[in-house]
């Protein structure tokens, strides 16, 4: 089939995690594979860091692996032919930092095209006999080599499905749908509960006990709608044993 993205986008603490976390629980007895990948705010200046991280859950490539590994693991991994997994191989080496002469002396934009094809080729191979997720989390810290390559993923059709959560300030997907060209496109823009809805989730958290009117408006008002922000203040409270 074609492939999909799903695009998550609200604040911390909106449920974004949550909301992925219990999709993937309802797929635990379908055949499908899932890898998860996160953008962290302290490489968001580290090139292809995001990528790599990807890479990492899909072949379990480390820091200055050699191509001579790299080449094992792709060929393990996906059953290509040496003649297949070498140029592949010596393609992802630079990624991971141990130039071959070959590579570090590969044009840059070059190299980023090759990485762009390799990635394509090692998403399709991966998708081949299973459908399968990968999951991007935090992509609004994405450093922005990562970002360019996220793009290429719509240039091809197979059964997967692409997930990306970030925060509504980062603007990290522009025109969504010209942002995955050749996959079906949804954004789920997830809101800050209403005061009904965070009445609702305080009074299941505390089931069966009632909780205060006083102390009810008190949490309802400093967590502002925010589930994440009330859970971990109503567990604050119970720890210290102010509840």
């Amino acid at each position: 089939g074609n492939g999909s993205v799903i695009a998550i986008c609200g604040e911390a603490g909106a449920g974004k995690s949550r909301m992925v976390h219990e999709f993937k629980s309802s797929l635990q007895d379908r055949p499908i594979r899932w890898y998860s990948a996160y953008a962290h705010d302290y490489a968001r200046n580290c090139s292809y860091a995001l990528l790599r991280d990807l890479l990492n859950s899909m072949l379990h490539i480390g820091e200055g692996h050699s191509v001579d590994v790299i080449r094992q693991k792709i060929e393990r991994t996906y059953r290509f032919t040496t003649e297949e997994s070498t140029p592949l191989a010596a393609c992802l080496e630079r990624l991971y930092g141990a130039d071959s002469r070959e590579a570090a002396a590969a044009d840059p934009e070059i190299w980023k095209s090759r990485l762009h094809d390799a990635m394509r080729v090692l998403l399709k191979r991966e998708t081949q006999h299973m459908p399968t997720v990968f999951f991007l989390e935090d992509i609004h810290w994405a450093d922005p080599s990562s970002l360019e390559s996220i793009k290429t993923f719509g240039d091809f059709n197979c059964p997967a499905l692409f997930i990306y959560t970030f925060r509504p300030a980062a603007h990290v997907l522009p025109g969504l749908h010209g942002f995955a060209e050749g996959l079906t496109c949804r954004q789920i823009n997830l809101t800050g509960l209403s005061a009904e809805e965070s009445r609702q989730l305080l009074e299941s958290l505390l089931k069966p006990h009632a909780v205060p009117p006083a102390l009810e408006r008190f949490i309802l008002a400093k967590a502002d709608g925010n589930p994440l922000y009330l859970e971990e203040m109503l567990n604050n409270l119970i720890e210290s044993a102010s509840l």
